[in-house]
C-alpha cells in the first residue's frame, strides 16, 4: 500500500483552517500521514526556518520509508482529489499550479525550457498555457511549493538546499535539471492561494486580475500595486490586465501576434514584473512530450 506523508511548515498562527480541511478531505487509495510543523528556530519570518523545514520533511520521509512527500503550505486550498491525481503522475516531482503572492500574481509552475536552464512563469506564455490546460498536464522545471509531489527516489538523489536567506523552491528546480529529472505539472489540479483577505486562483480571477504580456513601443515609467516600474521601449512586460489596457490604449505597448527573435536572461525570477523570452518549444514538440508522458490509470476509493 501506498504510504504518502502531507508536509506544512507554518509559523504564527499555524495553518488556515481551510487547508486543514482540504487535506484531511483528501480521498487516496493508500495511507496518508499528516504532519504541520510549527518548529521555527529562528523569529518571525526567517527564511532559514524554511530551508530547515523542508530538510526536515526530507528526512521524515526517507527515514519512515514514505513512498513520496507532499508538500502543502499552510495558506493553500486543495480540491479532495490533489494527491492521488498527482501520485498517478509518472514523474519524480510533481506540481499543482496556483498563483504566487509577490509581485505581479503570476502562476507557480515555470515553463519548461528543454533542461538547459529555468524557465518563467507560463502566465508569460498564454499559448503555451492554453495547450498546456486543454492536455491537464506536461512538462514544467517547477517552481512553488505549495502544493507539491516528491517521489522518495527524487528526495534520495535531490536534497533541499538554501541559500538561507531564500526558500528552496528555485535550487531544487535548478538542481533537478542538472540532474536530469523532468518535472510535470497537472493543470487540472487547481489550488487556491490565500493573500491579504481573499483566495487566489488561477482559472478563476476577474480579467482586470489577469496576468498577460506587452511589448513596448517606448519607455515609460508605470505604477502598478504601489511601485513604480521603469518599462523600456524592446522590451515585453508581464502586467495586469489594467494596466496593460492603459499602455496600449496610449500609443506606450501593443500586442505581437509574432515575436522578434530574442532572448532574456532565462534565470530571472517573475516574482516582480518581468521581461519575458520567446516560447523554447514549438505546440508540436510540447504536445508530443505530453502525449509520452501520459499517467497511470489509477482508481479513487
Amino acid at each position: 500500500m501506498t504510504r504518502l506523508l502531507i508536509f506544512t511548515p507554518t509559523y504564527g498562527d499555524g495553518p488556515l483552517q481551510e487547508t486543514l480541511d482540504s487535506v484531511a478531505g483528501q480521498v487516496f487509495d493508500g495511507e496518508l500521514v499528516y504532519v504541520v510543523d510549527p518548529d521555527n528556530p529562528y523569529p518571525n519570518r526567517d527564511m532559514r526556518n524554511v530551508v530547515i523545514k523542508y530538510k526536515r520533511a526530507r528526512q521524515i520521509t526517507l527515514d519512515g520509508e514514505y513512498d513520496g512527500l507532499l508538500a502543502v503550505e499552510h495558506d493553500m486550498l486543495l480540491p479532495p482529489d490533489a494527491a492521488q491525481l498527482m501520485w498517478a503522475t509518472p514523474s519524480p516531482v510533481v506540481y499543482a499550479p496556483y498563483l504566487l503572492r509577490h509581485g505581479s500574481n503570476v502562476l507557480s509552475l515555470w515553463q519548461w525550457t528543454g533542461g538547459r536552464n529555468l524557465g518563467m512563469s507560463l502566465s508569460l506564455y498564454p499559448r503555451e498555457l492554453a495547450a498546456l490546460r486543454r492536455a491537464g498536464e506536461g512538462p514544467v522545471c517547477g517552481v512553488g511549493f505549495g502544493c507539491t509531489l516528491f517521489r522518495r527516489e527524487a528526495l534520495q538523489y535531490v536534497p533541499f538546499r538554501g541559500p538561507e536567506d531564500q526558500a528552496p523552491d528555485l535550487p531544487f528546480a535548478l538542481d533537478c535539471i542538472r540532474a536530469g529529472i523532468r518535472p510535470w505539472g497537472r493543470f487540472d489540479i487547481e489550488c487556491g492561494h490565500f493573500h491579504a483577505g481573499r483566495w487566489l486562483w488561477p482559472w478563476r480571477q476577474s480579467e482586470a486580475e489577469v496576468i498577460g504580456r506587452i511589448y513596448m513601443l517606448a519607455d515609460v515609467i508605470v505604477n502598478v500595486d504601489g511601485d513604480s516600474k521603469r518599462l523600456k521601449r524592446g522590451r515585453y512586460y508581464s502586467l495586469p490586465a489594467e494596466t496593460r489596457e492603459d499602455l496600449i490604449r496610449a500609443g506606450y505597448a501593443t500586442v505581437l501576434e509574432t515575436e522578434p527573435e530574442q532572448r532574456a536572461d532565462a534565470n530571472v525570477g517573475v516574482r516582480e514584473i518581468a521581461i519575458a523570452p520567446g516560447p523554447a518549444e514549438t505546440a508540436d514538440a510540447l504536445q508530443a512530450i505530453i502525449k509520452r508522458r501520459k499517467p497511470r490509470k489509477t482508481k479513487i476509493t
